[in-house]
């Protein structure tokens, strides 16, 4: 995937965050999430918990 379009799905995610912070607050509060596709893909009590999962699905990148 290019860089182009890895921004492109971060700009789209973060203004779902942004759109959406309320209601995730309320439901999700102490929790971390992480987000993909513009929804929640996962919700954990811990940091490390969560990006064990991001690094489940993270793309893959060649030669950055």
């Amino acid at each position: 995937m290019e860089k182009e379009e890895l921004f492109k799905i971060s700009r789209e995610n973060i203004k779902w965050l942004k759109e959406n912070y309320e209601d995730l607050k309320r439901k999700y509060d102490n929790s971390w999430i992480m987000i993909h596709n513009k929804k929640v893909a996962e919700s954990t009590s811990t940091f490390n918990e969560i990006m064990k999962t991001a690094k489940k699905i993270r793309p893959k990148h060649h030669n950055d």
